[in-house]
């Protein structure tokens, strides 16, 4: 199925909060071999917490393979990790980082560290919580706005590399009551005739140039509810989501995701922010 011919694969509508998500369009890649393409030259920082998980450094040195990277390691100050993290990562394409433990009172009080760090880099961030490697299943989770750009990049880089397969997961406003019983009212707000719509369709197009095994999942109902019940059905690895958007009719639209999302998620996931490499 060429990637511009989107059709529903479920018919039955995502209407309850439960419910399977719609599927739209899918292309599989496993009789054609892959096409490997290794970017040169990124530079990677993985970061803990001295005493912190012993799964970071094979996991970073593993996305330094896929990625023909360059990795440096930072232990982190018990005091202003931020700050150091952020001076060190001045020229850097990804931050890998490992938590530092906290009390769960500091958790409630000052929200958990990738929030901060995610929020603060100048760098994408990759927040490491629980890796799993090598990956297999990616999902990449579309805003529908300008950030999802380097957010596609990242994802088709390790794609490619790994043959992982890629489950995209285009984020859309809330339907209106008087749309809620269409069983289409979903899929028609991304049909050829609409940005949104267009947007994934260019995304599904890249993704089928690169021979990346992929699938479109439609939900209904808040974006971060979206994202919480795809994560629960699926055996994602990583999740790649473009950093929150700097134009405030952006972010009012569908609200701050990243944050929210970094509060509760217990899979590594990846803030892409641009960089000159992206």
């Amino acid at each position: 199925m060429n990637a511009l011919e989107f059709r529903t694969k479920k018919t039955s509508p995502p209407s309850q909060p439960g419910a399977p998500a719609a599927e739209l369009w899918s292309v599989s890649t496993a009789r054609r071999p892959q096409k490997l393409v290794q970017p040169a030259g990124l530079r990677l920082l993985s970061c803990g917490p001295a005493d912190g998980s012993p799964a970071l450094l094979p996991y970073a040195n593993y996305l330094c393979h896929l990625l023909n990277g360059r990795l440096q390691h930072l232990v982190l100050p018990e005091q202003k990790a931020v700050t150091a993290v952020a001076r060190a990562a001045a020229h850097t394409d990804l931050i890998i980082l490992d938590e530092p433990e906290q009390s769960l009172a500091a958790r409630l009080c000052l929200g958990r560290p990738g929030q901060k760090f995610a929020a603060q880099m100048p760098a994408s961030v990759l927040v490491a919580r629980q890796p799993l490697w090598p990956l297999r299943q990616l999902l990449l989770v579309l805003r529908l706005d300008n950030q999802d750009e380097t957010a596609v990049i990242w994802a088709k880089r390790l794609a490619q590399t790994s043959g992982a397969a890629v489950t995209i997961l285009p984020l859309v406003p809330s339907l209106p009551a008087m749309y809620a019983p269409r069983s289409n009212g979903v899929a028609a707000l991304l049909s050829s005739q609409t940005a949104a719509g267009q947007q994934v369709r260019q995304v599904a197009k890249q993704l089928n140039e690169a021979r990346i095994t992929a699938v479109i999942h439609l939900r209904q109902g808040e974006p971060d509810g979206q994202i919480s019940r795809e994560i629960e059905a699926g055996l994602h690895d990583l999740v790649v989501i473009g950093a929150e958007p700097t134009i405030k009719w952006q972010r009012w639209l569908l609200g701050d995701l990243v944050s929210p999302l970094l509060s509760w998620i217990t899979h590594p996931v990846l803030v892409a922010k641009p960089t000159k490499a992206t």
